[in-house]
């Protein structure tokens, strides 16, 4: 178990910085809106931030599973 620490606090503020950074890439373009089965929006940039926080949680801490 990870234990709540200054150091542990600042690497999840970085992993947020580095997916809002992907979600802003995405919207300074035109982008499309999917829509998921229970019929609310997705877009690229939901994704792409999907996929650079759980790549960044899963290098950090491999033995924690993401559900």
């Amino acid at each position: 178990m990870l234990k709540p620490t200054i150091e542990l606090a600042e690497e999840i503020v970085q992993i947020a910085e580095m997916a809002s950074a992907e979600i802003l890439a995405v919207y300074e373009e035109a982008f499309d809106v999917e829509s998921k089965a229970d019929e609310s929006p997705l877009t690229m940039a939901d994704k792409r931030a999907h996929t650079c926080i759980v790549g960044e949680l899963t290098k950090r801490y491999p033995h924690i599973p993401i559900i």
